[in-house]
């Protein structure tokens, strides 16, 4: 324990952090000259691991300091985020006289670490968490300076100093008892519209606030996306994913108050909030965009994209080899059951040659593989089923012979379903066997032949040059 926390602070000291406190709740790290508590606290578990999570508490000054965890948290997380350190769930303090107040924050670094650190392994990763917040510990004490935030400081519960649009989109004439909202130090404004925790914190008259905008003025740190009904974003490990409507619920408030249907606005989210920094102030919004979130919508994402591919790649054609080794068409399956958004994982049941008891490949799926056609698929969409696959290839279509034992298959496996992949195709006999085993309504079953592979293949194209040994691309031709 002496040890990995002399390391620990080893890592600290590179980023002028001290170690200024020892408690039950771990081992307390300061940025030096801050005007503010401020912290990043380290408990430490078996072996090398560790948790490290943020608190912001803010003692010894009037008024119940809401706007000043808000507003101090939500700058530390940002800053993380925008710059692809770490994505927090923030966690608020209750207030000791309302429940509405904010007496405390706390940031625990879910993403990349996922809630859990090693010294050993996660070193690049600590080191960006102290750096990241010691760039954010700079800025807030810019803004804290700046605007003459001090101990004897009051917060001025009243509106006349707010600016009358930043009243006029919180309050709608009359405001809501349960909002917080003032001005801090005659310059920081505020409003907090509690019953669905959204927040203003205007910085315009803060000299130290242009500066800081420049700064998130440029694109966040990593790659975008965009689902039906997310933006998507992820940097090196980290994953979030916010809603449009929160989006747009924050955009229009941003209107209201600025006055200007295309103010700049730069969003940040992070795993329990959407923060949006503009030149003229902070919006924090909670709401979830953590990785489950992201998880979610890449998967909508990918059943988007399959099906706008299989549109535009229609004029595509395929050649199909007369002679295909049995197992590597069953590679070649493989990779395009692997590719569909409906499946989770397939597995190999054995070498081609062997016994593999009627069954080639294990694949779980979701409902929507096999379009939930009975009780065995219903409740939950992201739960998965087994389906028996079975791959065939002969030089002449495939007979009832060589499909035998269907349901001793199926429940052998513990299946939901049999899916049949044969080049070139499949006898009338064979046809006409699957379809009395599908009218008995016992599981799913279904037969995929050449037209079927050659839709999957246009959903993906990138997948057939892997198997020139099976089939071929023939591009459209020109004007097309």
């Amino acid at each position: 324990m002496d040890t990995v926390s002399s390391q620990l602070d080893a890592l600290a000291r590179m980023f002028r952090f001290c170690r200024t406190g020892e408690s039950e709740a771990g081992i307390q790290y300061s940025y030096p000259g801050g005007p503010f508590p401020f912290w990043i606290v380290a408990r430490f578990h078996e072996n090398d691991q560790l948790s490290l999570y943020g608190r912001v508490r803010i003692y010894n000054l009037a008024g119940c300091r809401t706007d000043l965890h808000d507003w101090v948290g939500g700058i530390w997380a940002a800053c993380l985020r925008f710059f692809g350190v770490a994505s927090a769930w923030v966690i608020d303090e209750l207030g000791f006289l309302n429940d509405d107040e904010i007496s405390g924050r706390f940031l625990v670094f879910e993403q990349p670490g996922r809630g859990a650190f090693s010294l050993k392994s996660d070193k690049g990763e600590i080191l960006r968490l102290f750096g990241g917040t010691a760039f954010a510990a700079e800025a807030i004490t810019k803004i804290w300076r700046s605007s003459e935030v001090t101990e004897n400081d009051e917060f001025d519960y009243d509106t006349k100093l707010l600016s009358p649009a930043m009243v006029g989109a919180f309050s709608r004439k009359v405001a809501n008892p349960r909002d917080i909202y003032g001005t801090r130090s005659g310059s920081i404004g505020y409003w907090r519209r509690c019953r669905n925790d959204i927040s203003f914190t205007d910085f315009s008259k803060c000299p130290a606030w242009p500066k800081i905008w420049e700064l998130f003025a440029s694109p966040m740190e990593g790659a975008a996306g965009e689902s039906v009904g997310a933006h998507l974003v992820r940097s090196g490990k980290i994953r979030n994913a916010f809603p449009k409507r929160e989006m747009r619920t924050v955009t229009r408030l941003h209107r209201i108050i600025t006055s200007n249907r295309n103010g700049p606005i730069r969003f940040v989210p992070c795993d329990s909030h959407l923060f949006a920094i503009t030149p003229t102030g902070l919006y924090s919004k909670r709401v979830n965009c953590g990785a489950d979130s992201y998880a979610r919508e890449f998967e909508e994402l990918r059943r988007q994209h399959f099906g706008n591919a299989a549109f535009l790649n229609q004029d595509l054609q395929f050649e199909w080899l007369e002679s295909c080794p049995p197992s590597r068409f069953e590679m070649f399956v493989r990779e395009l059951l692997s590719r569909h958004p409906d499946v989770r994982r397939v597995t190999k049941r054995g070498h081609c040659n062997e016994p593999d008891a009627g069954a080639d490949l294990i694949a779980e799926v979701l409902p929507s593989f096999v379009k939930k056609m009975d009780s065995k698929t219903e409740g939950n969409p992201d739960q998965t089923f087994r389906i028996i696959v079975q791959c065939k290839v002969s030089k002449n279509n495939v007979g009832k012979s060589s499909v035998r034992d269907v349901h001793d298959t199926v429940d052998r496996h513990g299946g939901v379903g049999f899916l049949l992949v044969v080049v070139p195709g499949i006898t009338s006999t064979l046809m006409d066997y699957m379809e009395s085993v599908r009218a008995r309504g016992q599981f799913w079953i279904e037969c995929w032949a050449r037209p079927q592979l050659e839709a999957l293949l246009r959903t993906d194209p990138s997948v057939a040059p892997s198997y020139g040994d099976i089939v071929k691309v023939i591009p459209p031709r020109e004007g097309k």
